[in-house]
């Protein structure tokens, strides 16, 4: 006998070839149940090589059925190939069968065989997270049939699609979490309006008050904080030691969890990046807001939203990169275009002579400022090309495998790159333009309603089409991403190259119309203009010419009232390109790369340079704004004066940093040495970030100089005294003020404050 349920897809994952399903209906109650899949890979390569990888899938006992030859279509080439068709009957052999896929390299290709098995599963139901399913069950929770609930549904046919209400449950520990969970640092719950602190005094007590919690709230999600590194491993470690089982999850099978792995470090555009090693929840999402770039950026709803997208589930969707999403959905539309899915690329970069290296090999293109006779602008245009990389690649059909296609080499139908020469094909269209269509044309959507929509519409569409924007963010790296399952450097340098045509074009209009270009940064053009002349509207008209002649969507941010480009800091007449600050004519402010945008500041310099530029935006005009200068440094006298009487938290005087190597690999002596020595207890992994507040930097004991946050946390909690470096914070205000009022001051403004400060005895 079998009935039918209704609701929304909110788990998958598997065991072996055991799917597991939990689907949340419309009064809030879960289901689960339980199908079957046998994932299917391809095959092909030199006559010994096959025989020898089917004869080892045969003594794994891991093929469902006897192998057999089809035509399948080849991605790169777009030609029909024979493959040996796969059945796996074990998908835990898949991964044995991936981690040694380097040793097949020239001997055989493998195809299919890196897609995870939940994800696969929904590739062949034609369902997706977060879905409205109908599934009709048979005995034992067993799944008979599972379908969208409404015919020909996908991720992008609504823009505001219903969801469930979830229920909440935030965990965090009380003070930092290095510190650990302990008697001093005790867990703190909150679901709704409620919140509780369980102490780890009695540890079978706080274990058993936490099942009660979970019991008596069935929380839907559980977002913590350090979670998947600190809470997470404690709990399942303490739940093991105290024998009592936890019920973080609402599948009682996995009770055990492996709390060894550390996590991982690694590289990515020159900085170091660590990533928890993840535990998800079985049956309930577990979310780290501090291990999920996704959550941080975007917060629930854009997780779910990328989720849907991508078809990863959104456990492991919270943990991923944007790489790692963007990757899954080019390889649900090869799949859809019949392609056989490669597990890396396989087309290296051709071979290129210096001359053709140096046309091609150009990126953005950037304008400097001239700052020779002043860094401060007035009446400056922004224009923004909106989406440019993403949009040239579906206008022009860019992917690696349509850029320098062998089937149009002497087609004169072909389209070319400007000032590049490679071809691109004209007969089929690419995967990435195919994967990032709809992607603007749904962010597009979701853009109207953040204007248009009710306060709580508004705030879920900013979330959503947040999460769609790093997708596309996301598209253009890839490209050029060595190990980018689709990716390729000719398909990158073609985007680009479209790119700094495209600025050119807008640069040549905006001249022929009277303006002048101040500043161009890759997608985004800094117009002097005439405001008698040229106003809103004929900047809006502006924008729409250009957007008309580069078939790019151009958008008109604001004109400045005036804006400061600033120099470096390390050469004083050399301009940089992503610091900036300045005055919409509406008032608003606009700051880039300066000390408030920063997230190594502390707290109070970031606050201090918002005030500031708070004051400074009142005035219209530049010289109005000269008058508003004293009122600027009493901000700044206030503050000095709240250093010296250390009338501020500690807290908001921390610093950050990233940890780039080992302690073992610093020299000895050094500040960031000197804090991780703090904190023997944790290993710090390179990538990690760590806190401190300058205490006495010149003390003859090196150890006095920098308090870690956890070691201030505990000097608080025992009530120890807690020194501060006044003059050096009185260093980095005075280094926070003048990079906003120096350029906006009179010539010789900074030496003739810090004279009358020396004389009213301010300094240090």
């Amino acid at each position: 006998m079998s009935t039918d349920i209704r609701g929304w897809l909110f788990d998958i994952y598997h065991h072996e070839d055991e799917i597991t399903l939990w689907i949340l209906d419309d009064q809030q109650k879960v289901h689960y149940f339980r199908d079957y899949f046998y994932p299917v890979i391809y095959a092909a390569g030199t006559r010994t090589a096959e025989q020898h990888f089917i004869r080892r899938l045969r003594e794994l006992q891991a093929l469902r059925e006897e192998p057999v030859r089809v035509i399948k279509k080849d991605f790169y080439s777009n030609r029909k190939r024979e493959v040996w068709r796969i059945t796996i009957q074990r998908p835990s052999v898949l991964r044995r069968i991936h981690r040694r896929l380097y040793a097949f390299t020239d001997k055989l290709e493998i195809f299919h065989s890196d897609i995870e098995i939940p994800v696969f599963y929904l590739y062949s139901r034609g369902i997706f997270p977060l879905a409205r399913v109908k599934v009709t069950s048979l005995p034992f929770n067993r799944v008979g049939h599972i379908e969208t609930e409404f015919p020909n549904d996908t991720p992008f046919r609504e823009t505001d699609y219903q969801l469930p209400d979830f229920r909440t449950l935030t965990m965090e520990l009380k003070h930092a979490h290095r510190m650990g969970l302990s008697r001093a640092n005790p867990l703190l719950l909150r679901f709704g309006s409620e919140s509780m602190e369980l102490d780890l005094s009695r540890p079978q007590k706080f274990l058993e008050e936490l099942n009660k919690v979970l019991l008596h709230w069935n929380p839907d999600i559980l977002l913590s904080s350090y979670g998947d590194q600190i809470l997470f491993p404690a709990l399942f470690n303490l739940s093991h030691r105290e024998k009592i089982p936890l019920l973080l999850d609402r599948d009682n099978i996995y009770l055990y969890r492996n709390t060894g792995f550390r996590g991982t470090s690694y590289e990515s555009y020159g900085n170091i990046l660590f990533r928890a090693a993840p535990y998800p929840t079985y049956g309930r999402w577990h979310i780290d807001s501090f291990n999920s770039f996704a959550y941080r950026e975007t917060q629930l709803y854009g997780v779910i939203e990328l989720s849907r997208t991508t078809r990863l589930p959104v456990q492991k969707l919270s943990r991923a990169s944007t790489g790692q999403a963007l990757t899954a959905m080019q390889v649900w539309s090869a799949l859809q275009q019949g392609y056989l899915v490669p597990w890396q690329k396989s087309r290296i970069e051709k071979p290129k002579t210096a001359a053709k290296l140096l046309q091609v090999d150009k990126g953005g293109l950037v304008y400097m400022p001239d700052n020779r006779e002043s860094c401060v602008h007035e009446h400056v245009l922004e224009l923004d090309y909106s989406q440019m990389y993403p949009t040239i690649m579906v206008r022009h059909n860019i992917s690696p495998e349509t850029v320098l296609c062998d089937c149009c080499k002497n087609s004169e139908n072909a389209e070319t790159v400007p000032n590049n020469g490679d071809h691109i094909c004209a007969l089929r269209r690419g995967i990435v333009p195919l994967t990032l269509q709809p992607i603007l044309e749904k962010r597009k959507l979701l853009k109207a309603i953040k204007l248009n929509g009710t306060p709580q519409e508004r705030e879920r569409a900013d979330q959503r089409q947040s999460a769609l924007k790093w997708m596309l963010v996301t598209s253009f790296g890839y490209l050029g991403y060595r190990n980018a399952k689709f990716g390729r450097l000719e398909s990158h340098e073609a985007v680009t190259a479209f790119g700094r045509d495209i600025l050119l074009t807008g640069k040549e209009i905006a001249e022929d119309a009277g303006l002048s270009l101040v500043h161009a940064l890759t997608d985004c053009l800094f117009l002097k203009s005439n405001p008698d002349q040229f106003g809103e509207k004929e900047a809006r008209s502006l924008a729409l010419k250009m957007e008309e002649a580069t078939g790019v969507e151009m958008s008109y941010e604001g004109t400045f009232s005036w804006i400061v480009f600033l120099n470096s800091n390390t050469d004083k007449k050399q301009p940089t390109a992503t610091r900036y600050f300045g005055r919409y004519t509406s008032g608003a402010v606009k700051a880039r790369g300066i000390w408030m945008r920063r997230k190594d500041i502390p707290a109070f310099f970031k606050n201090f340079q918002k005030q500031l530029l708070a004051i400074l935006a009142q005035p219209e005009t530049l010289a109005e704004l000269r008058k508003r200068i004293p009122e600027a440094e009493e901000l700044y006298m206030e503050n000095r004066a709240r250093l010296i009487e250390q009338k501020i938290i500690p807290e908001e005087l921390l610093f950050r940093l990233t940890v780039g190597k080992d302690l073992e690999s610093y020299r000895v002596g050094s500040p960031t040495h000197l804090i991780l020595r703090q904190l023997p207890s944790y290993r710090i992994a390179p990538g990690e970030k760590v806190r401190y507040l300058i205490a006495n930097r010149a003390h003859k004991n090196p150890r006095e100089r920098y308090l870690a946050e956890e070691t201030l946390t505990e000097y608080e909690r025992q009530g120890k005294p807690i020194r501060i470096d006044i003059p050096v914070y009185l260093e980095h205000l005075a280094t926070a003020y003048f990079e906003i009022l120096e350029p906006l001051a009179e010539a010789g403004y900074r030496v003739s404050l810090e004279r009358r400060l020396q004389k009213q005895r301010y300094l240090f």
